[in-house]
């Protein structure tokens, strides 16, 4: 037996050096292995940290669809916490599209052309939540297949689709039916110019031929007045069509002035009492909103003065800080206010309301009408007064 006294110096020399250099490198090794899990478990945490501060939603599932880890946004929405969802079927949460879950995003080529899938959530507080999802797969350090879901909230967004979508169905509703109101009043003045100017000029021509065939003086001179008499009548029903297509008073003297004239027309023409008042200063107002007021206001005229029935209707302007204040207050039939609404029923249509509440709405004004059987009817319009500034 070889003793180490009996080994030469260089063997013992080399098996000295060749342990400390084993040591050396496990030590180095031990030293690297844990750096190596210092730095994963930093970039693990750095990970979760990501994922825990995104406002995105984040899931990652197991191949049994359970749920391994979501982040704090998912819990948030939820209303669960992560110990509570831990290991629980993704089904159950109904928060991601039972479609992308059946989906391999490596396999399926119509999913990677169109990655995302939206879903319609509803939390416990009964909010409605509208969330695109998209799925990738990835492995844990066991190398088992995971699939780690990104939500995104597209709530606002489809909110402002759908009220940009509104917005457009308003629009074209409005257009048609300003088209119908436009046709409307081109028979009225169609029937207006063939009932009075029409049958006048008409009678006035019966006269004239009545004077060129006639040799009594004391005729002829009282067909001559007559004849007079009517054009002056054409005159001033011509005056009173032009001005109701376009009320020059209200280009010329303003928009307070045109109201007034318009009361004392329809007292004139109509036999209507109008009473018109004003109360304290009131601003001119911008030419467009103007003209569209105008015309509510003489539509609600007609409308006391057609279907109203009414005997006596009342007109004032006033103005606040922040509005001009129109109110039309009649003594007519009235209607149910359960006939009055958002929408309008068919009812106020044939009364001519519905007209009035989508042009004064498209502009940002406001028009509350109260009514009841037989007990009138009040229209108060109030129009913002820095909107028309601006």
């Amino acid at each position: 037996m070889v003793t180490d006294a009996q080994l030469p110096p260089e063997i013992l020399w080399g098996l000295s050096m060749t342990m400390m250099l084993i040591l050396v490198l496990s030590i180095a090794f031990v030293v690297t292995l844990f750096a190596a899990n210092k730095k994963l478990k930093k970039e693990r945490q750095f990970s979760a940290n990501i994922i825990e501060t995104i406002s995105a939603y984040v899931i990652v599932l197991n191949e049994d669809g359970r749920i391994v880890q979501l982040n704090n946004a998912c819990a948030q929405l939820t209303g669960l916490s992560a110990e509570n969802l831990a290991d629980a079927p993704a089904k159950s949460l109904q928060l991601i599209p039972e479609k992308l879950l059946a989906i391999n995003p490596r396999d399926d080529a119509e999913y990677r052309r169109s990655p995302y899938i939206e879903n319609k959530y509803v939390d416990p507080e009964g909010a409605i939540h509208f969330i695109d999802w998209q799925v990738n797969n990835l492995y844990d350090r066991n190398d088992r297949l995971l699939k780690i879901f990104f939500g995104l909230d597209v709530t606002d967004r489809k909110t402002a689709e759908a009220v940009s979508q509104e917005y457009q169905k308003k629009l074209r509703s409005l257009a048609s039916e300003l088209t119908l109101t436009e046709e409307r009043e081109r028979r009225e003045l169609a029937g207006d110019l063939h009932d009075v100017v029409g049958q006048k000029l008409a009678l006035a021509t019966l006269k004239i031929a009545r004077i060129k065939s006639s040799k009594d003086e004391e005729s002829f001179q009282s067909s001559i007045d007559s004849v007079y008499d009517l054009i002056q009548d054409v005159i001033t029903d011509t005056r009173s069509l032009m001005y109701s297509l376009s009320p020059r008073v209200l280009y010329d003297l303003g928009f307070v002035a045109a109201i007034e004239t318009l009361t004392e027309q329809f007292k004139a023409k109509y036999q209507l009492p109008v009473t018109f008042s004003t109360e304290g200063k009131i601003d001119e107002i911008d030419e467009k909103i103007a003209i569209v007021l105008f015309r509510a206001v003489r539509e609600l005229l007609m409308n006391a003065l057609k279907h109203a029935r009414a005997t006596t209707v009342q007109v004032s302007v006033r103005q606040d800080e922040d509005n001009l204040i129109l109110v039309v207050d009649d003594d007519g039939i009235g209607f149910e206010s359960q006939h009055k609404s958002a929408s309008m029923s068919s009812k106020n249509k044939r009364f001519g309301l519905f007209d009035i509440y989508d042009r004064l709405d498209f502009h940002g004004i406001d028009i509350d009408i109260q009514s009841a059987d037989e007990q009138g009817t009040k229209a108060i319009i109030r129009m913002p007064l820095k909107e028309s500034e601006e």
